[in-house]
């Protein structure tokens, strides 16, 4: 299922950068103060002094570090906004009449009346108006390749286009009005025709590598970073992804500057591809949070005992509810399954039932 997020992590705390430093400076410099007027002769006040540096020090730290994730996530179905992983709001896109993006960034004065508000200080926000009149005002980062293909879409009503295939047909000639730009670095049309091969078998194999995250379930259960945009890493994947299908052809393009572009691009989608998975990898899990963590393990044991299930009715009642569960997560924003995922659980739950039946 075609999806795009756009999301922003404020500081914890509302505390401009100036001011922070500042403090941790007045802080730090009276901890200083302290060690040398006093702390030579008497050793309460050196741990005393030192303990205040650290206090100041661990302060300044967490004043200053990232707090809850702001943002909004579309698909062809549903809008999701709010403040993740706690405060998510669900709506049908068919609720949705209209949306309007602020002319300026948020300063902190009254806005329109709203049932929720995930406001951020110095960043724009989107105002989606609900049939009903219900209103509710989400920061929007801008600057994010995402943002106006979310606004454009539930504007015009029009459906998303995924990002995993081919990007529309605005992008693919901003691309290669990009690439045309730049200087040709092979030195005869053979050895870059050769070259371009090379990257369009790369991009294959990168496709196939990518395959079964989208296509097994166990890997999705076991790795769900790896389809979830809110994640950097797997974000910037999507975005070389779509970007290395937009430049690439059926055969070796006329234009020798068209074939120099998609192989940087190529090269760049490697490097995130190696990126996302590492990090997914890593990740497991462990980007959830604990209830979710025990529902998808709860789901992955299901579906192995599915597998190993004597009878097609006790196979259907384990896929039955495998899917129970991942609906869940999904509803509640801790995964964004891929499409083909659900349909291949669907599919198989459908044909144990239809084997029990017989």
């Amino acid at each position: 299922m075609p999806s795009y997020g756009v999301f922003l992590r404020p500081n914890r705390f509302d505390v401009s950068a100036p001011l922070a430093f500042l403090l941790l400076g007045l802080g730090l410099g009276a901890g200083v103060l302290l060690f040398i007027l006093a702390g030579r002769e008497d050793t309460l006040y050196t741990v005393g002094s030192v303990l205040w540096m650290a206090i100041v020090a661990g302060v300044f730290t967490y004043v200053r570090s990232p707090g809850k994730t702001v943002g909004i996530e579309l698909t062809d179905q549903s809008v999701r906004l709010g403040q993740w992983p706690d405060d998510v709001i669900h709506l049908d896109r068919r609720q949705v009449a209209t949306v309007e993006v602020s002319g300026a960034p948020w300063n902190g004065e009254v806005v329109r009346p709203a049932a929720r508000s995930y406001l951020i200080e110095g960043a724009h926000y989107l105002s989606v108006i609900c049939h009903d009149q219900t209103v509710f005002h989400v920061a929007l980062d801008k600057e994010n390749m995402y943002a106006d293909r979310i606004v454009e879409s539930l504007v015009n009503r029009t459906a998303l286009v995924t990002p995993f295939a081919y990007a529309r047909e605005a992008d693919r000639a901003e691309a290669r009005k990009a690439v045309g730009s730049t200087t040709e670095t092979t030195s005869t049309p053979v050895a870059d025709e050769r070259l371009w091969a090379d990257e369009v078998r790369r991009h294959d194999e990168i496709l196939l590598a990518y395959l079964p995250y989208e296509t097994d379930p166990h890997l999705h259960l076991e790795f769900p970073a790896l389809s979830d945009v809110t994640v950097e890493q797997t974000a910037e994947f999507l975005h070389a992804l779509g970007e290395a299908s937009a430049l690439r052809t059926e055969s070796y393009p006329a234009v020798g500057t068209m074939a120099h572009g998609y192989r940087q691009t190529v090269r760049q989608l490697a490097v995130e591809w190696s990126k996302a998975e590492k990090n997914a990898r890593r990740a497991g899990i462990s980007l959830l949070t604990g209830p979710h963590q025990r529902k998808i393990t709860q789901a992955s044991k299901l579906l192995r005992h599915a597998e190993s299930a004597s009878t097609d009715l006790e196979r259907a009642a384990y896929l039955q509810q495998v899917k129970a569960i991942m609906d869940e997560l999904t509803a509640e924003g801790a995964i964004t399954p891929p499409r083909r995922i659900t349909a291949e659980i669907d599919a198989r739950a459908q044909l144990a039932l239809e084997g029990s039946a017989e």
